[in-house]
């Protein structure tokens, strides 16, 4: 399943109500400052509107309301153009988007708000992908827990399908997580706050014409792929494997004196190991800017042909 459109939506405690108002010049110093992920654009007003979109940060390939529909007032994170990007691939992006403009939202004393960690709705906006039925509502599910396990181990996991008896409806899922999630601890296991604040957001990224030409002039350098080693097998470019959750265990077998191009899919697992190796002492260690996906968009389409 590839859809081009997902939803996170964690709602307000029970005893918070976000300050729309207040909320509209937040996010026009967000743009500026750039404090949560994605190119953001503008700022939408709704608020006027019962139970509708309430304020919408616009971005290019992400959106964050302050949402008054469904389910009640929450922050609802929406990731679009996704293109090819795989369910187990654009979920877990979505989620880290969620959680750091959560963090970013609550650190916000004129807003007001506070979200509940331990329940979210996510909804795939992609007919073609994925209709309101029984299977596509499996393959969320299961792609919710397969993460939720990976982010937050030994969590006590719940899925529950909503509007089931409705076809027209996107299909739709509540998750349950207890404990409620420790923000800050997944965001960190998602590979961590992929904003321009942040310190490997953009720093230690290089484009791929960069990998281009060292390969072209010869250059000595370790290429390592942290992804996990199905991926691999699927496509990669020839680099070393180590996944990133081995990767602090395996750092042995790297030349801390080195030069060394990581990679992932899309960027945010070589971002995460490109900040484990310069804290342990790899100071010519640098991220793919957008992975491997970036690679067979730019260089070598064929890589992406199965």
């Amino acid at each position: 399943m590839k859809p081009r459109r997902i939803t996170i939506k964690f709602f307000c405690e029970a005893d918070s109500q976000a300050d729309l108002s207040a909320a509209i010049p937040v996010f026009h110093r967000m743009i500026q400052e750039k404090s949560v992920e994605g190119l953001l654009i503008d700022v939408a007003d709704y608020a006027h509107v019962p139970e509708g979109p309430g304020v919408i940060l616009i971005g290019h390939e992400v959106e964050y309301a302050l949402d008054l529909g469904d389910g009640g007032p929450g922050l609802l994170t929406t990731s679009k153009r996704l293109e090819d990007t795989a369910l187990s691939d654009s979920l877990p992006l979505t989620l880290r988007r969620a959680l750091v403009a959560l963090e970013a939202l609550e650190a916000e004393p004129s807003i007001g708000a506070r979200f509940f960690s331990g329940r979210f709705e996510v909804r795939i906006l992609d007919r073609i992908e994925a209709n309101n039925d029984e299977a596509s509502c499996d393959a969320l599910a299961a792609a919710a827990r397969e993460l939720l396990e990976a982010v937050a181990p030994g969590s006590q996991i719940t899925t529950t399908r909503r509007q089931a008896d409705d076809p027209r409806q996107a299909v739709s899922l509540e998750v349950g997580v207890a404990p409620a999630l420790d923000v800050a601890a997944v965001i960190e296991a998602l590979g961590g706050k992929q904003v321009a604040g942040a310190a490997t957001a953009e720093g230690w990224n290089i484009p791929v014409e960069e990998l281009v030409r060292l390969r072209k002039v010869g250059a000595s350098f370790e290429l390592l792929d942290v992804r996990e080693p199905q991926e691999f097998e699927t496509v990669n470019l020839g680099g070393r494997l180590i996944p990133l959750g081995e990767l602090g265990e395996r750092l042995g077998e790297l030349d801390p004196a080195g030069h060394v191009v990581v990679h992932c899919k899309v960027g945010g697992r070589g971002a995460k190991a490109t900040q484990i190796l310069r804290d342990a002492g790899f100071a010519n260690a640098w991220n793919l800017e957008g992975g491997i996906d970036a690679w067979i968009e730019k260089v070598d389409p064929s890589l992406g042909s199965d």
